[in-house]
This record gives structure tokens, sequence and C-alpha cells, in this order.
């Protein structure tokens, strides 16, 4: 009977954990969609100190806080399949920086380039994909 009582109590712990990593999943997303939207418009409204204040402070406290959690990867899959192509930037990039999801980035950066109407972002990618070859995300 104690074996029985203690194996529901773990169920029970692991049905909090899981719905706790998914809400941290869901909000590590919508915050990492809203940083990265914000930060597109704000370069190409050429307000560099709010770019700044949102990619160097807001968008690094993010990846430093999620880059740990199990469910980092997944998410980072999921916003390369975003609709803004600099979301999908900033996943594929930190998937490399990251040596994870290399194939997805990989091809995702690929597609980012070779579109010539997104401008800086393709420009962005190009370079992610360059700095990647070179080994310079091994570094970090």
């Amino acid at each position: 009977m104690f074996i029985l009582k203690e194996w529901r109590q773990n169920i029970k712990n692991m049905s909090k954990f899981v719905e706790s990593n998914t809400n941290k999943k869901e909000e590590y997303i919508n915050n990492f969609v809203r940083i990265m939207i914000e930060s597109c418009e704000a370069y190409n409204n050429e307000d560099y100190n709010t770019f700044k204040k949102l990619y160097n402070g807001s968008f690094y406290k993010l990846m430093k806080k999620n880059e740990n959690e199990d469910y980092y990867s997944e998410a980072l899959l999921v916003l390369m399949q975003h609709n803004h192509p600099n979301v999908r930037l900033g996943a594929a990039t930190q998937s490399l920086m990251h040596g994870i999801n290399i194939k997805d980035a990989k091809k995702t950066l690929k597609k980012i380039k070779k579109d010539k109407k997104l401008g800086m972002e393709s420009i962005f990618a190009e370079i992610s994909l360059d700095k990647y070859k070179a080994g310079y995300y091994e570094k970090l």
C-alpha cells in the first residue's frame, strides 16, 4: 500500500513539473518573439538605443535565464518555424551558438540568406553561417 501511495505522489509531482516546464517554455517563446520583433522595429526605425537595450539587455538576459532548461532546444525549433524572419534568424543563430538543432538552424539561415528582399536579416543570416563555418561559435 505504501508503494502505491508513493507512486501516486510521484505521478502528481511529475505532472506539476511537466505543467511548470510547459508554462516556462511558452513564456520563453512569447518573450523571444516579442523581443525579436521589437528589436527589429527599433533597428528599422533607426532607434539604435532601444535596439541595444532590447538586444544586449532583454534578449541576453532571456537567453541566460533559459539556455540550460530542458525545453530550450525544443523551443528554438518552434521559433525557427515562426513567420517573422527576425525570430527565425535569432532562433537559428542561438541554436548554432549552443551547438543544438544544427541541421535545422543551417537550413533556416540558408533560406533567410537567399531571400534578398529581407535586407539586413539576409545579411545577418549570412554572417551567422560564416561565423559557424569559421568555428567562431565553438569558442563561446
